[in-house]
């Protein structure tokens, strides 16, 4: 049964670019980063002592950021093109969570609490583009569905893990979050090759859809 299973999992995802592992590799780990935000009302509650109607506006806030992110991620992937969105997203976003861990004040938290989302979701849409852009002929489909599976095993990781290191101390969720963003970012940076055309080829398109 385990080997018809892994039979049907190598049949699917066999002559992928290598490229398209790298991005769904790291979008796992991305989405693994996300522990933190499902415990942010606990560790506002909890650890902070602050009220529950203070944790669902910092929750809010989340939110807001992160609908504003996907936007304007959107937006800059086609201006400056997927690669960078990824790196700069990662790296600053990483910064900004290891940067919540060791602030108390309350008002700061809610400021960070939108910065922070909107660049963690940022990296979304550059990432998807660049799904797109790497995959193969007739891959398209396969290469989406190994970088969905990426998220839905990150997603899964990253809370269970989260867990643990709660039980530990709620500050470290976001240190560890923020690293791994951090690494995210750094691996993109070393790893992705650079595209020379696809910034031209978006405003041709642009021009097109016009």
């Amino acid at each position: 049964m385990f080997k018809l299973i892994l039979n049907t999992y190598k049949t699917s995802f066999s002559g992928l670019s290598r490229e398209t592992w790298l991005l769904s590799i790291v979008m796992m780990f991305n989405r693994c980063g996300s522990m933190a935000v499902p415990f942010m009302g606990l560790y506002v509650t909890q650890s902070l002592h602050r009220s529950e109607m203070d944790a669902g506006l910092i929750i809010t806030l989340f939110g807001v950021g992160s609908i504003l992110g996907s936007a304007t991620g959107g937006k800059l992937t086609d201006i400056i093109g997927f690669r960078p969105v990824q790196i700069l997203s990662s790296i600053i976003g990483g910064l900004l969570f290891i940067l919540f861990s060791t602030i108390t004040h309350f008002s700061t938290l809610c400021i960070l609490a939108v910065v922070i989302s909107f660049f963690s979701e940022a990296f979304r849409p550059a990432n998807f583009t660049a799904v797109a852009h790497y995959a193969k002929e007739n891959t398209i489909t396969r290469s989406y569905s190994l970088n969905r599976l990426a998220v839905n095993i990150g997603w899964s990781a990253g809370i269970s893990m989260a867990g643990i290191i709660a039980s530990i101390n709620y500050k470290l969720l976001f240190i560890v979050e923020g690293s791994v963003s951090i690494l995210v970012g750094i691996s993109i940076l070393l790893l992705l090759p650079k595209v020379q055309d696809f910034i031209k080829k978006a405003k041709e398109n642009r021009s097109t859809m016009v």
